[in-house]
């Protein structure tokens, strides 16, 4: 007598267990990489450091604006760094993979802003369009767009392609800022030792250039 029991071969436990490594929609969601909760986070502890090691106020932004004083680059930063930011918060729907908490963070992080920039800044509408510009973009496009975007293969795009997607959004993007607005125009790059000051005053910049253009005021002189 001969059981008719299936004993699985070494091949078809390893196919087991690569099947285990994706999640249900099909996709590789890396939990031996970065566990999601870990993503999470990692991503609260950078916005903490920004709002911990920037000068969110008169006097920090009069220092950002020691390197940041020319028209053309503070359009270049109003056109470029939402496009910088997004790339952030791409990277954070992909540590955390979790659409939910991302929408959630960026929300609390612009909202952040918005309340600082009123505290200090001496037009009141300039916050305002801040505010109104980035969550459009945040909310309207990431959220609503990209955070559950759908592929060809799988029910929504992998944790991966977010952070490559995040990642080239902040390279291109900086790096046009620095080598463009900053080489061509300004003939003096961003302070390396600013960084959190830069990432923090850099949107309020670009939104008083374009209001520049339309009410010149004495601290946004265009050329």
């Amino acid at each position: 007598f001969t059981s008719s029991s299936h004993q699985p071969t070494f091949d078809e436990m390893t196919i087991v267990a690569k099947k285990k490594k994706t999640n249900s929609n099909g996709h590789h969601s890396l939990p031996v990489v970065l566990p999601p909760e870990l993503g999470m986070a990692g991503s609260i502890v950078f916005f903490v450091a920004l709002f911990s090691l920037a000068n969110p106020d008169q006097d920090g932004y009069e220092q950002f604006r020691k390197c940041h004083g020319n028209c053309v680059n503070g359009l270049l930063h109003f056109i470029g760094m939402p496009l910088a930011v997004s790339g952030v918060f791409l990277i954070v729907r992909a540590v955390s993979d979790s659409p939910v908490f991302t929408r959630f963070l960026q929300t609390c992080v612009t909202t952040a802003y918005l309340y600082l920039y009123l505290q200090y800044e001496s037009n009141p509408w300039s916050p305002w369009m801040f505010y109104l510009l980035y969550m459009s973009i945040f909310d309207g496009i990431l959220y609503r767009r990209l955070y559950q975007k759908k592929t060809k293969n799988s029910a929504t795009a992998t944790r991966l392609q977010f952070a490559l997607l995040g990642i080239a959004l902040i390279v291109v993007n900086v790096g046009a800022l620095e080598v463009i607005g900053h080489g061509l125009f300004e003939h003096h790059h961003s302070y390396v030792e600013e960084f959190f000051n830069s990432v923090f005053h850099t949107p309020l910049y670009g939104v008083n250039t374009v209001w520049g253009l339309f009410s010149p005021r004495p601290d946004h002189v265009c050329w």
